[in-house]
């Protein structure tokens, strides 16, 4: 890998030694595109940044529904957390709302949206989705008693 590095910057040093302009102009564009290359790199880095985040995000609040077994105050302080933590603001869906029995299934949908392509070439907005599920940890008794 070294000695194919070596090689090219060599073929680089004969085009700029070369007292022609065309090899001044091809190692121009090629640095152009390097840095275009870069740049494309660098933006795509922090989509997966985001997407890492939102994950993260989606599997603490519902690990908290799971060990509280309802989806109210204790979680909407773990969003609270979440959000401040790591700087997003997701938009959140349950399939459940309130208490959460034992083995019952919960599914959260988290998605945020990234813009990406910012300067001149304007913003092109990117959904990320990431859906969780777990299942409720807590046997709520009230509920198995019948009245008669």
């Amino acid at each position: 890998m070294i000695k194919n590095l070596i090689i090219k910057l060599n073929k680089v040093r004969n085009k700029l030694a070369n007292n022609e302009g065309a090899g001044y102009v091809e190692v121009l564009v090629t640095v152009v595109v390097l840095f275009l290359v870069i740049t494309v790199i660098i933006s795509s880095i922090s989509v997966f940044t985001k997407q890492s985040d939102l994950k993260t995000f989606a599997n603490s609040v519902l690990r908290t529904a799971e060990l509280t077994g309802n989806i109210g105050n204790e979680v909407n302080t773990e969003i609270t957390r979440q959000k401040t933590l790591l700087g997003i603001n997701p938009t959140i869906t349950f399939n459940k709302s309130g208490r959460i029995d034992l083995g019952d299934e919960i599914e959260l949908e988290a998605s945020l949206t990234v813009d990406i392509g910012s300067s001149s070439f304007g913003n092109i907005p990117i959904t990320l989705r990431y859906r969780a599920k777990g299942r409720g940890e807590v046997y709520w008794k009230w509920k198995d008693i019948r009245l008669l």
